[in-house]
């Protein structure tokens, strides 16, 4: 049940309920404490997993077999009766066995003979073909000289097998036909098996016919006797009536349980890992941030990353080479955002969130078979929902867009999409290998730029990429990495070589158009203004001592001053 609700939570978390997420942060934290020992835990889990699903109980409350219910209701003191009709009809030994050959011969044999006698006919003509079979088998034995084996399946009927390592010594006579290897033993039969085979499945099913038929009838005896003879069903019926009334105590126990159960998963977390309490305000702030599922998934130790997000950096664009951890990055922004609004602890050092009302996410998909679109007709409908229905208080999170047209119109319709959304000032994570929408939205206040550092070498073969999976500051400066990793794969030379030249002249040309821009540089002054402000709003002369004031304000003018000077030597008038 537990299970079923944190499925429930994460599909719908909590949103605009900060006191809701609260209470159940500081019930989880509760359990923690009151758990800080193995004997109490272990006694805890091994209740819980004790505990009957209460859910599918009270989901038999409804059924709708009113035949199924009636005779439930009536059977009252009539197991003597039932018991009678059992031990005169069945064997005694009759029951599940778990291979096929042994459960089918349960079900030709469990009903007692002399009751029917068509049935002891199929059963007397079943059992003279097997006999038949296992005469056959022994005389090809003695003919080829063979070890041969009778076995069983329940799609194939009767079969002979051989070991391999038997056929490969000696070669199969010619009689003996479909011949198959399973494994370490070779499977075949013959014309007359096949026949033979043919007359048990006959013989069976005659079996099976009249075995149900008698068994229907002795059914049917059954339900008119305790109908007839039991004038306890009223009774019963009113009784299960006055039951259904308080049927809803069996819900809120368990929704209790579910809800225990899955506090006690958010508290184990806790001590298993190096999780903490998230905080809300009208940022996203997290130190050394991981994704919840890769670092237990992974051997090595996962690299964590710093994530921050506010009203004045609300658009964040995420670039670097491929396989450099940008979608990695990405869905750790998503999912700890969901295991915060659950109440959940997350993976990081520190964490603060600001409350989300819906997150959206665009990832790469391929085309639509079912629906018959394709996979540009798939983004477009997707990213037409987001924009009929994106506020100031989402999360969205793309991982590319516009992939699957020219190069002109990906650009076009990515630069016009971002656009809309960087209006909205909701918090957008957009992670791109188009270098000229950075450049076009760098323009914008509240853009930021990030990229997933690597090291890379020459553009030659002994050379190599060494991936940080570390986010900083700025986009990616690394240049030809797609034909790095073409280079990886084997790609031809000549072709390698061709699209370097060609891939440097069109470099060169944009870099030409952006270093010429006033406007951008313009933009690069007053966005550093921005940052700086926003560090300065962060800074709380209140909490911190008058030091730890002095050292950070000297951080702040130190990255002011850093950053100034790799600007442009432009004369900025504010």
């Amino acid at each position: 049940m537990g299970a079923r609700l944190l499925r429930i939570s994460i599909l719908q978390p909590l949103k605009g309920k900060l006191v809701s997420i609260i209470n159940l942060r500081r019930y989880e934290a509760e359990f923690q404490g009151d758990l800080s020992t193995i004997e109490t835990r272990l006694d805890a889990v091994e209740a819980l997993s004790s505990f009957k699903d209460l859910d599918k109980v009270i989901s038999m409350t409804n059924c709708e077999r009113t035949w199924l219910a009636k005779i439930c209701a009536a059977y009252g003191n009539q197991r003597d009766v039932f018991e009678q009709y059992i031990k005169t009809s069945m064997e005694e030994d009759a029951g599940y066995q778990k291979s096929a050959l042994a459960m089918r011969n349960q079900r030709c044999y469990a009903i007692k003979s002399g009751i029917c006698g068509m049935l002891d006919v199929a059963r007397q003509t079943y059992k003279e073909a097997v006999n038949d079979i296992y005469e056959l088998a022994a005389a090809y034995c003695e003919e080829t000289s063979m070890g041969m084996k009778v076995r069983f399946s329940e799609n194939g009927g009767i079969f002979l097998c051989l070991p391999s390592d038997t056929l490969k010594r000696l070669s199969l006579p010619s009689q003996f036909i479909n011949i198959v290897e399973r494994k370490k033993q070779i499977h075949f039969t013959t014309i007359e098996l096949l026949q033979l085979n043919y007359r048990v499945s006959e013989s069976l099913s005659e079996i099976y016919r009249h075995s149900d038929r008698h068994m229907a009838l002795m059914s049917i005896k059954e339900i008119y006797y305790l109908f007839i003879n039991d004038t306890s069903f009223s009774y019963i019926q009113s009784l299960l009536n006055d039951i259904r009334k308080s049927i809803h105590i069996l819900y809120n126990i368990s929704e209790a349980v579910a809800f225990l159960n899955m506090c006690m998963a958010f508290a184990h977390m806790c001590t298993i890992a190096d999780y903490v309490r998230p905080d809300f305000s009208d940022t996203m702030a997290l130190k050394s941030a991981r994704h919840p599922i890769r670092e237990r998934l992974s051997s090595n130790q996962f690299i964590a990353n710093d994530i921050y997000a506010s009203e004045s950096t609300s658009f964040q664009i995420v670039t670097g080479p491929n396989m450099s951890g940008k979608s990695t990055y990405l869905r750790t922004v998503a999912l700890l955002y969901v295991m915060a609004q659950i109440g959940s602890f997350v993976p990081a050092e520190y964490a603060c969130f600001r409350l989300t009302d819906n997150l959206f996410t665009r990832l790469p998909v391929d085309d639509s078979a079912d629906t018959g679109l394709s996979s540009f007709m798939v983004e477009m409908t997707e990213i037409s929902y987001l924009l009929q229905n994106v506020t100031s208080n989402i999360l969205v999170i793309m991982d590319e867009l516009r992939r699957a047209t020219s190069t002109s119109e990906a650009l076009a319709i990515a630069t016009a999409v971002c656009e809309e959304l960087i209006g909205t000032k909701a918090f957008v994570y957009f992670a791109t290998h188009l270098h000229e929408l950075v450049y076009t939205l760098d323009a914008h206040i509240n853009v930021v730029k990030l990229q997933l550092l690597v090291k890379m070498g020459t553009l030659d073969r002994q050379s190599d990429i060494q991936f940080l999976y570390k986010v900083h500051d700025g986009s990616t400066n690394e240049m030809f990495y797609g034909l790095k990793a073409a280079q990886m794969v084997g790609l031809p030379e000549q072709i390698i070589d061709r699209a370097y030249n060609i891939s440097k002249t069109l470099h060169d040309q944009i870099l030409q158009r952006k270093n010429s821009s006033e406007l951008g540089r313009i933009s690069e002054y007053y966005k550093l203004l921005t940052l700086t402000v926003e560090r300065l709003r962060l800074l709380k002369p209140a909490t911190a001592g008058d030091m730890d004031l002095s050292n950070n304000l000297k951080s702040v003018k130190d990255d002011y001053q850093r950053l100034l000077s790799q600007l442009s030597d432009v004369r900025y008038e504010v």
